[in-house]
This record gives C-alpha cells, sequence and structure tokens, in this order.
C-alpha cells in the first residue's frame, strides 16, 4: 500500500519464531509465527490485520509493542526504529502506543477499581506526587470515563459491577490515559454480544476522528473489518498473502484464500480451517503456504514461494495465479 509522507507505523521483514520442545528426550524445533512480514499504516488511517486463529495476527501486534521481541526486522514508529531500542529509550514510546485487549472480562483486575485502573498508566508514567497530583489524575480520570461514554461515578466501582460491553470501554479509557497516538485494538468485541458490538465500534470510530488516532486492528471478522477500516492486509500461516485499500481488496480480491475468507464471512462462518493445520504448513517454508487447500496449486505452488506483488494500485497478491474466481473452496490438507 501507498500513501504520500511518512507513515506513522512501518514494519519491514518482521519475524517472530517460537520454541517447540516435544518428546521424552527433548527434541525440539522451531514454529515460525510470523515470516517476513512488512506493511505501513499512514496517520489517522486504520489497518486492518485480517485472519484465522494462528495465522499470526496478534504475535505480530504484540511484537511492534514489543511485547514479544521480534527475531528480525524493522519497526519503524514516527522514523525511529523501536526494534533496535533499549527498554529505558523505549519508553516514552510506549506512553504513545497503546493496545485495547479482546477480552474485557480478564484485562480488567478485579480487585482495583475502575479509577484505579484508568489512573494506573498515568501513575506508572508520571514523576509527579503528592496531593496536587492525586487530584489531577482524579480530574483526568473524570474525563476519560466521559469521553468514552461512562459516568464519573463509576470510578469507585469495581469491574464485576458492569456488562461487558462497559468494561471495554473502561479498557479502552485506559489505554488513552496518556493521550496516545497509535492504538492497536485486538479483537476489540470479538467477545461481545453482538447487541453491543456496534456501539464499541461507533465509539472507537468516534474516538479516531476527535483524538486523531492512528489504528491497528485485528479481526477474523471480515464484516466488521469493512465497515471499519482503511487498509486491509490478509494473513496466512504467518504470512501476507494480500493488502491493499479495504473497499479495492472486498470488490476485487486476488488470493484464493482472501476469496474463501470473503465466502465464509458471508455464509457467517468465521472459522474455516483449524489452527494446527496452519502450523503444519509452516514447514514447507519454501512453497506457498496454502497450496495444500488451493484449488488453483499447480506443481510451482508446491516448490516456489509466491512474493508480494502489486496487481492494481496499492493492490498486492502473493499468488502465482492471482485473479477473480467465485468457485474457490478450501479443502482439507492431502
Amino acid at each position: 500500500m501507498s500513501e504520500n509522507g511518512r507513515p506513522l507505523l512501518e514494519v519491514r521483514g518482521l519475524r517472530k519464531t517460537f520454541p517447540v520442545h516435544s518428546g521424552i528426550f527433548g527434541a525440539h524445533g522451531e514454529v515460525v509465527a510470523v515470516d517476513n512480514i512488512s506493511f505501513r499504516i499512514p496517520r489517522g488511517t486504520t489497518l486492518a490485520l485480517v485472519g484465522e486463529s494462528g495465522s499470526g495476527k496478534s504475535t505480530t501486534a504484540r511484537c511492534v509493542l514489543r511485547l514479544l521481541e521480534p527475531d528480525a526486522g524493522e519497526i519503524l514508529f514516527d522514523g525511529t526504529d523501536l526494534a533496535k531500542l533499549s527498554l529505558r529509550r523505549l519508553r516514552p514510546y510506549r506512553e504513545r502506543m497503546q493496545i485495547v485487549f479482546q477480552d474485557p472480562f480478564s484485562s480488567l483486575d478485579p480487585r482495583m477499581t475502575v479509577g484505579q485502573i484508568v489512573a494506573e498508566p498515568l501513575e506508572v508514567h508520571s514523576q509527579r506526587v503528592g496531593p496536587k497530583a492525586r487530584a489531577g489524575r482524579a480530574a483526568r480520570v473524570a474525563e476519560l470515563l466521559s469521553l468514552v461514554g461512562l459516568s464519573p461515578d463509576a470510578t469507585h466501582r469495581y469491574p464485576h459491577e458492569f456488562s461487558g460491553g462497559q468494561r471495554q470501554r473502561i479498557g479502552i479509557a485506559r489505554a488513552l490515559a496518556l493521550e496516545p497516538d497509535f492504538l492497536i485494538a485486538d479483537e476489540p468485541v470479538s467477545a461481545l454480544d453482538l447487541s453491543i458490538r456496534a456501539q464499541i465500534i461507533n465509539l472507537l470510530l468516534d474516538l479516531q476522528q476527535r483524538l486523531s488516532l492512528t489504528y491497528l486492528l485485528i479481526a477474523h471478522d471480515l464484516l466488521l473489518v469493512k465497515a471499519f477500516s482503511d487498509w486491509v492486509a490478509v494473513m496466512y500461516a504467518g504470512q501476507i498473502v494480500e493488502d491493499g485499500p479495504t473497499a479495492e481488496v472486498y470488490a476485487n480480491p486476488q488470493h484464493p484464500y482472501t476469496q474463501a475468507l470473503l465466502a465464509a464471512s458471508l455464509e457467517g462462518r468465521t472459522k474455516t480451517m483449524e489452527t494446527r493445520d496452519l502450523q503444519l504448513h509452516r514447514a514447507a517454508l519454501t512453497a506457498c503456504r496454502f497450496a495444500p487447500r488451493c484449488p488453483r496449486a499447480q506443481d510451482i505452488c508446491r516448490t516456489v514461494e509466491p512474493q508480494l506483488a502489486e496487481l492494481h494500485p496499492s493492490h498486492r497478491a502473493a499468488c502465482h495465479f492471482p485473479g477473480p474466481d467465485e468457485t474457490v473452496v478450501t479443502r482439507p490438507p492431502d
């Protein structure tokens, strides 16, 4: 994808592996969770990373924040490579990069009041102490709660006293406490009732406009992505197989995996493959990961790894035989 001007976030060649130990003799190897992926997010826009469980979306997000340490690659945030910074030098950038977690039930400490939860980032990153500083933080907490549609009276209550949607609002308020430029929303509505999802999505969209936020959305729900994002990158087995402007990718998908995801979404299915299958295919690192279940696969797909290539302006796909195909369906590996 391309955009005039320097993007707020640009990732180049990101790679992350995890060691695997098995057997009584301690046989070991590695799983390639993220394999040489690159993307950029222009300021004030939203990029959605989509794909099924096990595709590497959340691992990518955690590497961007350096909650996980990448094995290789560059993470350029406002021109600075975060991958090269020490934890001390990374600290001011972490104030500008925050995350909203998937499950509002487990991401909030049940022993803390809402006021304590929202104020925690302010206390961790502030050098100020004393009554005046505490009063300032209390005013900021009330402001943040109001910003996400909650009454300041919620300050003295505990998370279990709120609904799932209200808890996610609390999580969003906490993420906004340090006035970040960049927000990762990791499946922000997947744990919520259908009736509440639209409210949270509308809140995030409203906050983006009001606060000039840049988003990285992690999702498997393609209908949500279509309404929420400006750009989309489709991940399969740790790689980006297609990316581009959301409207273009949805209207003219080129990769058979993207087409399968869209077909599954229209049929109301969100999981057409198992995580273990995605991990299994990562063993074939010199070929197309999708070849074992692709109806277009030919010999070259099983021996040569396709590279992302621009097929339309800002629209790329990694496929030896790209193009529209409304009949694409997935099949289990041979």
